[in-house]
Parts: C-alpha cells; structure tokens; sequence
C-alpha cells in the first residue's frame, strides 16, 4: 500500500526549494563558521510554529530565540543574541538555516557534521501542531529537557527513524483579541501605538504565536507613526481584520475606524474679541476642531466621533505656531516649544493636550482651546511675516473673524501706484 505524505507547512517548502549553495549567503563568514561548528552539538531546547507555519521560533539552552519568518519567497531573521545584527545575523540563525535544509533534503549538506539527536529532535519539534500561545510551550522548558533526556535511554529520546515521521497538516487557529491600541503618553503631550492581545504587548513580529499577516505588518514598520501610511499598511497587510482601538487615561478602549477616504484640511483662524486677538487651529473654511478631538502627527483623532482622519495642509497650523513663537521670543520666553507642537517639522504635538499644558506665559498670554490670547498691542508690536498664499480663498486655510463673525481676508495681489 502505497503512502502519501501531507504536504511540507510552507516555511519548510521554501527550505526544500533553496540550494545548497544558499547557506553561504545566510550570514557573514565568522557566523557561518560559528553556525556551522554549533551543529555539531544539540543546544536546541524547542520550535514552536506560528498558526499558519510560515514562521518558526526556535529556543536555545541559553535562553536566545531565533526566529524565521516567510515573507513571500524572502526569508526574515531574527535573534535575541548579542551578537546579531541584520545584515550579518549570527551563528543560531546559521545553525537554525542549516539544520532546516539538511532536515528536508537529507542528501544535501553533507560536508558538514550535524548532531544527530539535533535533527531528531527539530524534526520532532516541527511535526506538531502550531502553536496558538505566545510564549514556548510549557514542558518544553530547558529543565524538563534534559530531564526527559535524562530518563531515555542513553540520554536519547524516542524518535530514531527521521525519515519516517510525516509532517501534520495545519490547525485552524483560535481566535485571539489582537488589536492595534492608541493611547496618550507623557503627561498628554505625545502618543504611542503598539499591538496588544488582550493585556499582553506583542513585542515584535518574532513573538511565538502571532498570526502571519501581524507579523508581517511588525517586520515591514519601526515603530508607530502617526501617519496615514501606518495607518493604510496596518489595515492593508491585515485585511483590516484587527481594530484600531483609542484607551483613554481609564483604559477604557473606543474603536476608531480610519477614514483616510475623508482627509480634514488645516486651517488657522484670527478672531479680534474686544481688545485681545485669539490665535487657533482650526479645520479648513474656519470649521472648529471636535472638543475632544486631537492631532498627532499628520492625523486627526476624534475618539467621541469612532474615527481618525488624515490631516491635509499642515503648513497652515505652522502660522498659528510660528506666529505664537515669535510672540514668546518677543517677550524673553521660549517656553512654547517644549510642547513639541512643530518639533521636527512634524507638528507633532496633541492639539488639546499640549495647549493646556501648565507652563509659565508671559504677561499679557492667556491659553484658549487649540490656541492661545494676547492683547492687540502685543500682536501689533511684533511684525509677523505672512505667506500670501494663505489668504487665497480657494484654500481657505487663514480664516478671520471680528468677535466671532467672519470677515473678509485681504485679497493677494500687486499694490499700484499713481503719480502726481
């Protein structure tokens, strides 16, 4: 009767289809040598699949984990080691890379001593089901490891035919709460991202257990950005299977839906009250920004409205904050700009948050929502340059208002002359 074998899980297809020759290209010459000797032991403490088995962690007796992501037909590595680094990685990603290769084309690689116990026991490790956890299975630990050695006979397990074990299909993965959380840091003045299942932080696309599509969103950013690319990839890479969610300072979560299909334009408005000028963002045509609405990077947050949008035109906010700048510097204070609100030229400051933040004005200043007051002799006394471009109607990003009605903005244009 004939046998028929399930099909390699993905990750271990691609290894059949490199060539031997590959191996050199892994990492530099002093981690291939290294790699190379280290098969020779059996270090290997477990290998845990993701839950489609495009990507394998495996655990040393030191405690390092390596792990090998499939990217398409790339290959992504990584290790907790000292010593890898990206474009050279390190002798476990060399010994992993190796031990895999000789695993599913035993007639390949034979220049090199591997251990025997080690192919046995990463054959076994990846002949499980995958793994629906985050953390390496439980008695799979260094200790019971050799403990478990320690009771076979000779110190060996029982597995000693290595051709003879046929690789499982791949289990439906349990549904886990992933999902991309926003929240405030620093007092309000700044804001952070990171994807989180249930309470715990997924660390990085190298975390045991994370769905494929996660991970290759994790490899492919640095870090969160306030950004509509962040953003359009997140939900790009993941099918928008995953919430974005805003916590607030109760940790209470408000799932927001990105509409990046509705961009918010910039705009900056000047309203005379009586004997003050009020300097504020604002929305493009004058529109005031949602009470608890924030900005952050080059996005609008609206937690109350379950939305973010893209912010167009952030030059115009720049106005209100070179304007306010110039009036600090006026007066002998620089105190403005540790709110972070132009810092880098990425406006990243939290709009209600930094605005409100309880720094010393100089006489005269008084903070108002998502902008600031000052006394008419004041603004008179500082020549603020203006970009004519501003005033073009058809942008409407500078808006003017006389106690709160609207007023015409003056129009650009050349001034002419008559002569006597």
């Amino acid at each position: 009767m004939d046998v028929t074998l399930a099909p390699l899980p993905p990750l271990l297809k691609r290894f059949h289809d490199y060539r031997p020759g590959d191996v050199h290209n892994v990492a530099a010459k002093v981690h291939l040598i290294a790699g190379f000797e280290a098969c020779k032991a059996n270090t290997l403490t477990d290998a845990v699949w993701n839950a489609d088995q495009t990507s394998l962690v495996a655990s040393f007796v030191n405690g390092t984990q390596t792990t090998l992501l499939l990217d398409g037909l790339s290959l992504l590595t990584k290790c907790n080691c000292k010593q890898w680094q990206p474009a050279r990685n390190c002798p476990h990603v060399v010994m992993v890379w190796a031990t895999l290769k000789r695993m599913v084309s035993p007639t390949v690689l034979l220049q090199l001593r591997f251990n025997r116990q080690l192919l046995l026991d990463m054959k076994r490790y990846t002949d499980r089901e995958p793994s629906l956890g985050n953390s390496v299975v439980a008695d799979q630990s260094p200790e019971l490891q050799t403990l478990k050695r320690s009771q076979s006979p000779g110190g060996r397990l029982f597995y000693d035919n290595l051709d003879g074990l046929a690789f499982h299909q791949e289990s439906a993965p349990a549904v886990s709460h992933f999902r991309l959380v926003i929240e405030t840091v620093r007092q309000g003045r700044g804001l952070s991202g990171r994807v989180m299942r249930g309470n715990e932080t997924v660390s990085g696309w190298t975390a045991t257990g994370i769905p494929t599509d996660l991970a290759l969103f994790l490899a492919s950013t640095h870090g969160y950005q306030s950004t509509p690319r962040y953003f359009e990839t997140f939900l790009k890479q993941t099918a928008g299977k995953y919430p974005i969610v805003y916590r607030d300072a109760q940790e209470h979560e408000t799932t927001l839906a990105y509409r990046g299909d509705e961009p918010r334009g910039a705009g900056v408005t000047f309203d005379i009250r009586g004997d003050e000028v009020i300097i504020s963002r604002c929305l493009k045509n004058g529109d005031p920004i949602p009470a608890d609405a924030f900005a952050h990077g080059r996005l609008l947050f609206v937690p109350e409205a379950g939305a973010l949008y893209p912010i167009t035109n952030l030059k115009a906010w720049r106005v209100r904050d070179d304007v306010i700048k110039r009036m600090y510097a006026s007066h002998g204070s620089y105190e403005y700009g540790r709110c972070g609100t132009d810092e880098g030229g990425d406006d990243d400051g939290l709009l209600h948050r930094c605005d409100s933040h309880p720094l010393i004005l100089p006489q005269g200043f008084r903070r108002v929502p998502n902008g600031i007051a000052l006394s008419l002799s004041l603004f008179n006394d500082v020549l603020v340059p203006f970009d004519t471009e501003k005033f073009d109607h058809a942008d409407a990003s500078c808006s003017f208002f006389l106690n709160g009605v609207a007023v015409a903005a003056p129009l650009p244009g050349t001034p002419s002359y008559m002569l006597d």
